[in-house]
């Protein structure tokens, strides 16, 4: 089971899911109608669970992104100062060698 990959994982779950989901609607009592109307009300309900995460997923995202850029934008002003600083020692010893 270490050998497979989480994507395998996932689908043979989805598959299970699926094939259950087929053996309860043939094995139920209730009627077509009921049983449809069950599945559209899970439905739109996981559809709305679908979209709720998504929204927390893209906000999560977002967040990590404005973190990671405004990491960068330091790390470029540290660097950038760095920069500065170095040309500005061999500028003065460049000088002072002369004199």
């Amino acid at each position: 089971m270490s050998d497979e990959r989480p994507a395998d994982v996932l689908l043979a779950f989805g598959i299970g899911v699926i094939a259950g989901a087929v053996a309860a609607l043939l094995l139920s009592p209730a009627s077509g109608e009921e049983n449809r109307r069950f599945l559209r009300e899970r439905a739109e309900g996981l559809k709305e669970k679908v979209r709720e995460r998504s929204r927390e997923a893209k906000g999560q995202m977002r967040e990590q992104a404005d973190h990671l850029v405004a990491g960068v934008k330091s790390q470029a002003g540290r660097v950038s100062h760095a920069i500065e600083e170095g040309k500005k020692a061999y500028t003065e010893g460049a000088t002072s060698s002369r004199g």
